[in-house]
């Protein structure tokens, strides 16, 4: 009954609270123009009907005000207020009330004119713009209207038809191409303001140089207000229908800030009620309405209240996770969630959920006990200690069974089945290492792996990996003694080269297994091998030189043989040392030696002939050898 009447509440509140926000959604912005600081003339009215034409064209509402002052009563109902050349001061209530209805969101467009602009007629005197007027109010939000007129040198000339051409990147000057400014004035700006548009850099006025880019349009802030302002009325009005159109888009947001405060209003009462994710819906609506108004305290406080929604939205998503934890018998999980959530509900001081929490968090609590003496077991079933892992699925089968948790009975007793496998697969492990330092390795093999199936079954990769890894090592030592048994017989075969072979091959293995004595060993026997081998060759090598040697002596002798024969058949040559012929030739050596010393030949001469003599001595004795030989 109490949940109903709450929804009916809720029902009704966002009926009361939407209603501003559906009826007012299609207003663009109600415009007020008060002229009642203006003297009335024909030049005002054409330019207030211009003004009100351009507004209805981009479906604003429109209205002006001669007849009554400024005061916050005529302003609450607009968004926008228009004060055109004014031509008397503003009251300090007046200002005021101008001030609190843009604090409120209320945004003010101050159009001003040159000090040359006439206004209106007094007998025979005309009056021009008085900056002052408007400038009691305008310094208020950091713009001031100058008492001069924009001009610029041109040909030679003075002119003051400026077109304006240097725009700041904002909403009012987006699409605006330049601006043509007749007779305008220029603001001094502080504060807040900013320009958003200022003459090039030929133009200037009594208060600026050139080159100093007067400004001609500015915006400002005040409160949740925006403030815009510019310096002409023939440019703006009569020619640049799009800047205007553009500043009072901006200027127009009180109704959206309205819209903003249904939605910030009709979340924060879904917050207190609790409606966590409805009130965050309404929130975030206003937060972008905030944010893209500009809007810091506004988005700031909506944040804060969003963050809250999270919070609760959060909290109550624990909740339901707790309890699907706790419906699955996931008791660890479920403790932790509904802790989780009442910690986010002690900080949203949420009485009835914190209570709610609290209460199941006792009760899973009750099963947390079974749970960690599970868990503890299976850490000992982890590390393959099969004897505590027992006792301890031991005692967690107890405590579940009084608790009347069926399926976690079910699962100890599982489990204790478990840990006495693991335990009678230790002591395979055990044995079949006995085995090995035996030397027993068919055995050791057999056995292991026996215990390598049981910790498969169980799940336990690591040991299944390390007996894996114990299989290969007896496996390489089978191997290993395998090699040096071959290679012992191959030895005793006198098989020397086999042999060698095999222990080396067998080292090789032993020094991969670390047995250090056996791979030292089978070096051993490798180089004992080797050196029967050397002897071996050595032996051969010399009884094959030495029948290359008497080889080769029994061909010598053949050849001496037969050479002796040869000469005792050969006619006897007798040898004399010098020929006729040589002796010939040595008597006319001589008799050159004699010219060439008494000057009788040149020494060319001389060395030439000397050299065919000493040619024909060599020639006769070649023959005589050649005569020896044969």
């Amino acid at each position: 009954m109490i949940k109903i009447e709450r929804m009916k509440a809720i029902l009704i509140l966002l009926f009361v609270v939407l209603i501003p926000v559906v009826s007012g959604a299609e207003l663009k912005g109600q415009v007020v123009i008060n002229t009642y600081h203006n003297a009335q003339n024909e030049d005002l009215d054409y330019k207030v009907q211009t003004l009100t034409d351009l507004l209805k064209s981009g479906n604003f509402s429109v209205k002006e005000v001669k007849d009554r002052p400024l005061s916050y009563t005529l302003l609450k109902n607009y968004d926008v207020l228009v004060l055109l050349t004014p031509t008397s001061y503003f009251t300090d209530g007046e200002i005021s009330d101008v001030l609190r209805f843009a604090q409120e969101g209320g945004g003010v467009l101050l159009i001003g004119e040159s000090n040359e602009y006439p206004t209106h007629r007094i007998g025979n005197v005309t009056q021009y713009f008085n900056a002052d007027y408007l400038n009691t109010l305008s310094k208020k939000f950091g713009i001031s209207f100058n008492r001069d007129t924009l001009s610029e040198k041109r040909d030679g000339r003075i002119v003051h038809d400026v077109a304006i051409s240097n725009f700041e990147k904002h909403a009012i000057t987006e699409g605006v191409g330049s601006l043509n400014l007749i007779v305008a004035a220029t603001l001094t700006l502080s504060g807040k303001a900013v320009k958003i548009a200022s003459g090039g850099d030929t133009a200037y006025s009594q208060v600026y140089d050139i080159v100093s880019y007067p400004p001609v349009a500015a915006v400002s802030r005040y409160g949740y207000g925006r403030i815009a302002a510019v310096s002409d009325t023939e440019g703006y009005i009569q020619y640049e229908n799009k800047f205007l159109l553009n500043a009072f888009n901006w200027l127009s947001i009180k109704s959206k800030l309205t819209e903003a405060s249904a939605y910030l209003g009709n979340g924060t009462q879904l917050l207190s009620l609790d409606e966590y994710s409805g009130a965050k819906l309404k929130l975030e609506s206003a937060l972008s309405i905030y944010t893209s108004l500009e809007i810091g305290e506004k988005v700031n406080e909506t944040r804060a209240l969003v963050a809250i929604c999270d919070k609760g939205i959060n909290a109550n998503s624990l909740m339901q996770a707790a309890y699907r934890h706790y419906e699955n018998k996931n008791y660890t999980e479920a403790k932790a969630k509904f802790e989780d959530a009442n910690k986010l509900y002690m900080e949203l001081n949420n009485a009835a959920k914190i209570e709610e929490s609290k209460n199941m968090i006792e009760k899973s609590a009750q099963f947390v006990g079974g749970i960690s003496q599970f868990s503890e077991a299976v850490k000992y079933f982890d590390v393959g200690e099969y004897a505590k892992a027992r006792e301890a699925f031991e005692e967690a089968k107890k405590k579940f069974a009084a608790l009347n948790n069926a399926e976690m009975v079910k699962k100890s007793e599982e489990m204790i089945l478990k840990s006495s496998k693991g335990s009678e697969a230790l002591g395979l492990f055990a044995l079949g290492s006995e085995q090995f330092k035996s030397k027993e390795f068919a055995r050791a093999k057999a056995t292991i792996s026996q215990a390598r199936q049981m910790f498969a079954d169980l799940g336990n990769s690591q040991k299944v990996q390390e007996l894996q890894n114990f299989i290969e090592k007896i496996e390489k030592y089978m191997l290993a003694y395998s090699k040096y048994a071959e290679a012992e017989a191959a030895f005793n075969k006198e098989e020397y080269e086999k042999a060698r072979d095999a222990f080396s091959g067998a080292k090789v293995l032993f020094a991969e297994l670390g047995d250090d004595e056996m791979s030292r060993k089978s070096g051993e026997m490798a180089e004992k091998s080797i050196s029967e081998i050397k002897e071996r060759t050595r032996v051969r090598t010399a009884i094959v030189a030495g029948i290359l040697v008497l080889l080769a002596c029994g061909a010598i002798f053949v050849w001496w043989t037969g050479r002796q024969r040869k000469l005792e058949k050969a006619p006897k040559v007798k040898v004399t040392g010098k020929t006729a012929k040589i002796k010939e030739i040595e008597g006319e050596l001589k008799k050159l030696e004699l010219r060439y010393a008494q000057g009788g030949l040149s020494k060319k001469e001389y060395v030439n002939t000397r050299r065919n003599l000493e040619e024909k001595i060599e020639a006769e004795e070649q023959k005589i050898k050649k005569t020896f030989f044969k």
